[in-house]
């Protein structure tokens, strides 16, 4: 039976890693995906840091995102006559 796994969660072998697309309007800042391992074997434990790990990517994608914001509306500002 195939184990289902949860959002950004792969397997490779027996290790899991964390998986992620990014936003599209953070491609530049992150690149396409972000990936990496999670350096265990256990499923459970995965679980939980994998959501944890979730959870600190979309706080630093708002954060990137308002900085982007910030910028574009100095930009903008400078620009005007």
């Amino acid at each position: 039976m195939k184990e289902i796994m949860c959002n950004y969660l792969s397997k490779r072998d027996s290790t899991y890693y964390f998986r992620r697309k990014t936003p599209l309007d953070l491609i530049l800042i992150y690149g396409k995906e972000i990936i990496f391992s999670l350096n265990t074997k256990d499923r459970k434990a995965v679980e939980s840091l994998t959501r944890k790990k979730a959870v600190e990517y979309d706080e630093a994608f708002a954060e990137a995102r308002k900085s982007l914001s910030d910028t574009r509306a100095r930009t903008r500002t400078r620009h005007c006559p």
